[in-house]
């Protein structure tokens, strides 16, 4: 998220003062729920493959 938030102002920024001669506004509710689906799909990401991975029984030996 940093990362991303960081590259975003970079480019956007003298791109937007150059076609319309303002700075970028994103709401702060709106790069919250961005945030909020990026960081659950993240952990969705994760945690089902686990959750099914763990549920199988071991292998005997």
């Amino acid at each position: 998220m940093a990362l991303g938030t960081g590259i975003a102002p970079a480019t956007l920024h003298p791109m937007m003062k150059g076609l319309t001669g303002e700075a970028p506004y994103i709401p702060p509710a709106l790069y919250g729920a961005f945030v909020a689906a990026t960081v659950g799909l993240g952990l969705a990401a994760a945690t089902v493959p686990a959750r099914a991975v763990l549920r199988r029984t071991a292998a005997r030996p």
